[in-house]
């Protein structure tokens, strides 16, 4: 007697790299909506995406394939881990009593009780900058291992792409509109300026300033693509068909954003944004090994900018008062005191976050007053002190080193380090006169992009023997 058996098919398993790379993906480019990240509610939520990344990462068994930590990647990660774990060093009350900050025994002594001291003078708000490190390191780790394949890596640059159109697309509506609002809030502060959802002029122009550098990398990635194989005699045929479906539609993005950086009334952030086009340019020309077209993109941005910058100088009331206002003038006061206070204790530091119970002892007659340092370098010296910020520094200059390295060596698939590589510089450059590091929807979206070009810095051939 045959029996038959019959077994029930097992679910087909759910592609978990795939859920790995949107969490990931939507969590970046969807933070800024919420008050540019810079909210408890957001950030939880992006955190939540995060996890579930990691989670399905944990499950996939495609993982570890062709994924290799380099040994650049090793000591820059090594030297950013170090200045992460001083940082919950400062917190804990665990160091000798005379690594401790004075106000401890101070405080201890006014209220007639022990206190547990420890070199924060602030061990909540450091916590905080602890918590909000961790994951910026944990979202540039993540980036790197989930955009391994070049065609994640071009999805991600085009849905923050479109993400950022839409945003900027709202913050147009919304200021033409003369509405006032982020969202359903009514905004209290920088009313006749365009922010979207953003909080800060300064902040917006900067996440519109990275829009637009990604906008550029897709329209001459769409130019290479659509004349590859193209014979001498369709060529105009490709270019008019280049123009309906891909030219104008991104010219017209990058022409709406950019005059979205110029009604946010943020001075560093126009001129910025003619220095990541330039210095896109200039890098992709390096990538394709047009050192002809390098130089000229150098010379016509720098004579460019400098003529730029004489005419709205001379034309804008905004410009013209750049470095005499009364915040320009402050900001350097700021910077002093902030390199007095390093130089009081420049090898423990005072703890993450821990600049304006800092600044206050050292504050004088202002007529602002200061909360950041408008400085995110100078501000990460003093809450770490100079060796765990210089080993901070260090591993973030090992990564681009490593992006410049892979846009010089790749002959494929350059358009990510280039622009990891630019974006870096232009946020950089903005933290040296704001807080950029400190908003979510900043640092979050440049450990993407970092994660993202440095995933695409080495060849496939490198990977399989890494």
């Amino acid at each position: 007697m045959h029996i038959s058996m019959k077994t029930t098919p097992l679910l087909p398993l759910p592609d978990y790299q795939a859920i790995a790379f949107w969490s990931l993906t939507l969590s970046v480019c969807l933070l800024p909506i919420g008050l540019g990240g810079d909210r408890p509610i957001p950030v939880g939520l992006f955190q939540f995406g995060l996890a579930l990344c990691a989670c399905c990462l944990a499950l996939s068994p495609q993982t570890e394939e062709r994924l290799a930590f380099f040994a650049p990647l090793r000591a820059a990660t090594t030297l950013i881990t170090i200045a992460l774990f001083w940082g919950v060093i400062q917190i804990l009350p665990i160091v000798p009593a005379s690594w401790t900050h004075p106000m401890w025994q101070e405080a201890g002594q006014a209220l007639h009780r022990h206190l547990p001291a420890s070199i924060s003078i602030t061990p909540v708000e450091s916590l905080q900058g602890v918590m909000r490190m961790a994951t910026i390191i944990l979202t540039g780790l993540l980036s790197y291992i989930v955009m391994q394949k070049p065609e994640r890596a071009i999805e991600f640059v085009r849905t923050f792409w479109r993400s950022g159109l839409v945003i900027c697309a709202y913050g147009t509506a919304v200021h033409v509109l003369g509405l006032h609002k982020i969202l359903w809030f009514d905004k209290w502060t920088f009313q006749s300026d365009l922010t979207a959802t953003f909080v800060n002029h300064n902040d917006f122009a900067l996440y519109a300033d990275l829009v637009i550098m990604a906008g550029l990398a897709l329209l001459l990635r769409s130019w290479r693509r659509n004349f590859r194989d193209v014979k001498p005699h369709r060529k105009m045929e490709a270019v008019q068909s280049w123009m309906a479906k891909r030219g104008i539609p991104y010219g017209m993005g990058i022409a709406l954003i950019f005059g979205c950086v110029a009604a946010s009334h943020s001075r560093a952030g126009l001129v910025l944004a003619f220095v990541g086009m330039g210095l896109y340019l200039f890098l992709y020309a390096i990538y394709r090994k047009e050192a002809g077209h390098a130089a000229a993109v150098a010379t016509v941005g720098g004579v460019g900018l400098a003529a730029g910058l004489f005419f709205v100088m001379q034309s804008s009331q905004h410009f013209a008062v750049l470095f005499q206002d009364y915040s320009s003038r402050d900001r350097w006061t700021v910077y002093q005191l902030t390199l007095q206070a390093i130089m009081e204790n420049p090898w423990l530091g005072y703890g993450l976050h821990g600049f304006q119970a800092v600044f206050r002892t050292h504050q004088q007659f202002m007529i602002m007053d200061f909360d950041r340092a408008h400085n995110d370098i100078l501000e990460i010296i003093l809450d770490l002190g100079i060796p765990a910020a210089l080993c901070l520094i260090t591993g973030v200059g090992l990564l681009l080193l490593r992006l410049l390295h892979g846009l010089l060596t790749r002959r494929r698939n350059g358009l990510f380090p280039v622009l990891a590589l630019s974006s870096s510089l232009v946020i950089l450059s903005h933290a040296c006169v704001n807080f950029s590091l400190q908003i979510p929807g900043i640092s979050m979206l440049w450990a993407g992009l970092l994660g993202c070009g440095l995933a695409q810095s080495w060849s496939e051939h490198q990977k399989d023997r890494g």
